[in-house]
């Protein structure tokens, strides 16, 4: 991940208020650069067509603003006159989730989108499907113009307590309040002190000067949470920022390791800035001399909303974004602040952090399901030749489609059993008794636990280097689970921790490395011989009468009568509806033989090498006498194969003749 930073100076102010917020300087400086969030500090979208002011309450699970603010503070501003701060990020993601994380949607805002329709960036975002077993790079700039927060009142604290308990206080008239507190100020303390009850005796602290809730909202808290949080909300607006946003996702259809560790080397290897449209375009176009790829972006600030899929205007809009947002910068972030970090806030009372992190798990929850369900899709479809089932993954080796398409149906409806109670608690929340995501979350995970979407992820097959080298499908088993280990499960994990807020959502390198075992990678591929002869829809098939093994039709690749475990220690070809093993009859050498099935023995005549042939097929050539599995002539349905010599070239070469042309298909 690369990122570039220009900083803008901590200078604040309170607009005309400069001279009451004299020595705030340093108070409030933490609260303006996005660099210097708090910790527990939640940045999220600002929700389109929903107006807020600042300190206002803010409801975590309908996002919305309540009717009123419930601290007290002052109005702070920067200056952006001051420069902008930009930066840019580049991550690899494998899953929805991942993704939207990776472009700055939020959870309260993952999980929403999950029950209801949402706008902007968030439902640019959704209508993205992610392929875990592509490459997906995602690009997210942010431009901060300027922004208001809220700020500690000082010295004025008593008195702005109560002018606001008596009407006469403004947040948007500085100059008003400014009066109030120069001709108000003894009086309004002396019954300041009185309503708000302030601790006045030694060893008690004291709450003048900061931040705080109102004291009738402090009591509220304390003796009824359920009503407080219906008039307070969980959270309130600390900050409201205006400058832009950028996101992109390009898509890389690779399924080679090495590939799509060389895309992402070469995608976020190097410090991006924001202005670096030449560079990133370079990136994209030396990535993409291994992979095809598409892209989708969107932007926020400047021009205004735009979704586009070429990649041409996302470059020109990446070099001018910086020089629009400066001349029209957009509100498109809110800060919230959490309750429970104020000093009158109940001790012994919660406060929103849990709804905010039990939003997250929620929404990792139910796309880990929905991850799972869409790259077995990408399996399926990518394997769906009947004939030849190799195009980037490896089935056949104690994977086969029937058990992928038990997979998919498993993960979807876990998927949407997750998505059903979601959209019951986060559709249409009672305004009484808002849906608690904290509650909610254990329901879920019990329809749909994480750990087992994860843990189902090694039952996905092995990966295809190349799809030309049908040497692959007879690897070594353990080469096979170290590819299922690295592409579905380690790959996965890692892009997953990048962009959780919630260290228990990544698993250990240990507890990793403890899947291995479920990896169902077996020794032995079970095949069924397919003749390259005119349209590949004759193969081999044993005649359970005579056991005569037969050039037959229509090839039927879940047929046991088809099916053949090929021994890759023992070269040996075992039939899976007898038990026999293909075998020249009586061990000749002579050119015309037959090939029948008989009981199982180490002799030479059983067994097989196979040797590249022509047009991705395979010659099976007899140990015994160095002759080939052949169609004999004339070519007819029905006939018993033999053994002939191998037919070469000039040179001696073996040249892959159509009769003895065979694909060995794994299922």
């Amino acid at each position: 991940m690369g990122t570039a930073r220009r900083q803008m100076p901590a200078r604040a102010i309170l607009g005309p208020t400069r001279t009451v917020a004299a020595g705030l300087s340093l108070l409030v400086a933490a609260t303006l650069l996005p660099a210097q969030l708090r910790a527990d500090d939640r940045l999220i979208d600002v929700p389109v067509g929903i107006g807020m002011t600042l300190g206002q309450g803010w409801n975590v699970s309908t996002i919305r603003p309540t009717a009123g603010s419930c601290i007290v503070f002052l109005k702070g501003a920067s200056d952006p006159d001051e420069g902008q701060i930009t930066d840019m990020s580049l991550k690899e993601v494998s899953s929805s989730y991942q993704m939207q994380r990776a472009i700055g949607v939020d959870a309260a805002t993952q999980y929403k989108g999950l029950a209801v329709e949402v706008a902007g960036k968030a439902s640019y975002a959704k209508q993205i499907d992610v392929d875990g077993s592509a490459t997906n790079i995602t690009v997210y700039g942010t431009i901060y113009h300027d922004n208001q927060f809220v700020a500690p009142p000082g010295e004025h604290a008593d008195n702005v307590v109560a002018l606001v308990q008596s009407g006469r206080w403004s947040y948007d008239n500085p100059e008003e309040n400014l009066a109030l507190l120069a001709t108000d100020a003894e009086t309004v303390g002396r019954r300041t002190r009185l309503a708000a009850g302030l601790p006045q005796t030694s060893g008690k602290p004291d709450l003048r000067g900061l931040i705080r809730l109102m004291p009738q909202y402090a009591e509220l808290a304390e003796k009824d949470p359920v009503r407080f949080r219906k008039v307070c909300g969980d959270a309130y607006v600390k900050s409201i920022v205006r400058g832009g946003e950028l996101a992109a996702v390009f898509t890389f259809k690779t399924r080679s390791l090495a590939q799509q560790q060389s895309i992402t080397a070469t995608m976020t290897g190097k410090g991006w800035g924001v202005t670096a449209s030449g560079s990133l375009k370079s990136a994209v176009e030396t990535a993409a001399k291994t992979a095809q790829y598409t892209m989708r972006w969107f932007q926020l600030g400047g021009s205004g909303d735009n979704f586009s899929p070429e990649p041409e205007k996302f470059y020109d809009a990446v070099g001018q974004f910086p020089k629009q947002v400066d001349e029209r910068p957009r509100t498109f972030k809110l800060r919230l602040g959490q309750y429970g970090d104020l000093p009158n806030w109940p001790d012994d009372k919660p406060d929103s952090q849990s709804g905010f992190a039990a939003m997250d798990r929620l929404a990792n929850l139910y796309s880990a399901w929905l991850g799972l369900s869409r790259d077995t899709k990408a399996v399926l479809d990518a394997t769906d030749d009947r004939l030849a089932r190799n195009q980037g993954f490896l089935l056949g080796r104690g994977v086969s489609r029937q058990s992928l398409l038990e997979l998919q149906s498993m993960a979807q409806q876990r998927a949407e059993d997750a998505k059903r109670l979601i959209h019951t608690c986060g559709g249409a929340p009672s305004t009484d008794a808002p849906c608690d995501p904290v509650a909610l979350e254990p329901k879920v995970e019990a329809a749909a636990p994480l750990d087992e979407a994860l843990r189902l992820r090694a039952k996905l097959p092995p990966v295809v280097e190349d799809t030309a080298r049908q040497a692959e499908r007879f690897l070594p088993a353990e080469e096979l689970r170290d590819r299922v280990y690295h592409f579905w499960l380690k790959r996965n994990n890692e892009s997953r921790c990048a962009v959780s807020d919630d260290p228990s959502r990544c698993w250990t390198e240990q507890r990793l490395e403890s899947l291995r075992g479920e990896i169902p990678v077996t020794s032995d591929p079970i095949v069924t011989i397919v003749s390259l002869l005119g349209n590949k829809d004759h193969c081999a098939n044993v005649n359970t009468k005579t056991w005569r093994v037969n050039y037959s039709t229509p090839c039927r690749l879940r047929d046991d009568k088809q099916r053949f475990v090929y021994s890759l220690k023992n070269r040996t070809l075992k039939h899976v509806q007898s038990g026999r093993c293909m075998n020249v009859r009586g061990a000749s050498k002579k050119s015309g033989s037959d090939v029948i099935v008989t009981g199982c023995s180490s002799n030479a005549n059983f067994r097989w090498k196979h040797q590249a042939g022509g047009s991705g097929g395979w010659l099976l050539i007899a140990e015994h006498s160095g002759q080939c599995l052949n169609v004999p002539d004339p070519i007819k349905t029905g006939r018993r194969l033999v053994q002939s010599e191998c037919r070469k070239d000039g040179k001696g070469k073996l040249v892959g003749w159509q009769r003895q042309n065979w694909l060995m298909v794994a299922q």
